[in-house]
């Protein structure tokens, strides 16, 4: 969704990723578990063609690396006036499963709360700041 505000909220566009091998994964061996391209190319990718799920071959990762952990993801969205469904983009993602134990050493903030470390969110870019002076908000 982006974040209007003066209008309502809109919706950019969706994607459903079944992740539900990487969480038993880390259930069962109680230890980190990424979502990186080896992974993805020897368990999960398998996994999910054995449960009919349509949409591997939509998972891109940038690097041939099989320790890359970003991939991206198609967004799309209904058109009203159509309605099919039409590209609208991609996201990039990374994905950690901690353990209870790894999550509790190991205390992060919300979003971009402190303590912001691992990994670390910077601010958003290309948002306007309210402020009564014009010139620091038409920066």
């Amino acid at each position: 969704m982006d974040k209007d505000i003066f209008a309502s909220d809109d919706l950019i566009g969706e994607f459903s990723l079944d992740f539900w091998p990487l969480f038993e994964d880390a259930y069962y061996t109680d230890k980190l578990q990424t979502f990186c391209k080896s992974y993805w190319d020897t368990h999960m990718k398998n996994e999910l063609i054995k449960k009919g799920y349509e949409h591997v071959e939509e998972i891109k990762f940038d690097s041939k690396d099989d320790k890359e952990e970003k991939f991206w993801i198609p967004m799309s969205r209904l058109n009203q006036e159509t309605n099919e469904l039409m590209n609208s983009g991609f996201v990039q993602c990374s994905l950690r499963i901690y353990s209870i134990n790894d999550a509790e050493k190991n205390i992060q903030g919300k979003g971009q709360a402190a303590p912001n470390n691992d990994p670390f969110l910077p601010p958003p870019e290309g948002r306007i700041s309210l402020t009564l002076n014009p010139f620091a908000m038409f920066t």
